[in-house]
């Protein structure tokens, strides 16, 4: 497996976001409640090389109100060497719920094949 790369569970498909979908998203409000996401070393996005800190999906935070919502993902980030702790999500970038991130397909920033 390459640096950049993700395994999710369950080997489901994921939804590739071009960079317009990004800007278009607005994300989760973070600053009201209790947050968690899970940190990381610094880690490059596979279709830009950006480097986060933070597990992201298409260059959003995946964020969850409970620590448990999160443990499989961070097993994950375990397994490919991300050494992944999670914390309370107190940062400035653009964040999504775990469950926004699943019900719009557990979007990735890459690029379209198709053209579209």
């Amino acid at each position: 497996m390459r640096p950049g790369t993700v395994v999710l569970p369950g080997g489901s498909e994921q939804a590739v976001w071009s960079e317009d979908e990004i800007a278009d998203f607005d994300g989760v409000d973070t600053t009201e409640g209790e947050w968690y996401g899970i940190r990381t070393d610094p880690w490059p996005c596979p279709a830009c090389a950006e480097v986060f800190e933070w597990v992201t999906g298409a260059h959003f935070v995946i964020v969850a109100p409970s620590k448990d919502d999160l443990l499989m993902i961070a097993a994950k980030c375990k397994e490919i060497g991300r050494n992944p702790r999670i914390v309370a999500y107190d940062d400035g970038l653009p964040a999504m719920s775990i469950f926004q991130w699943q019900a719009l397909g557990r979007p990735v920033h890459g690029m379209r094949r198709d053209g579209g």
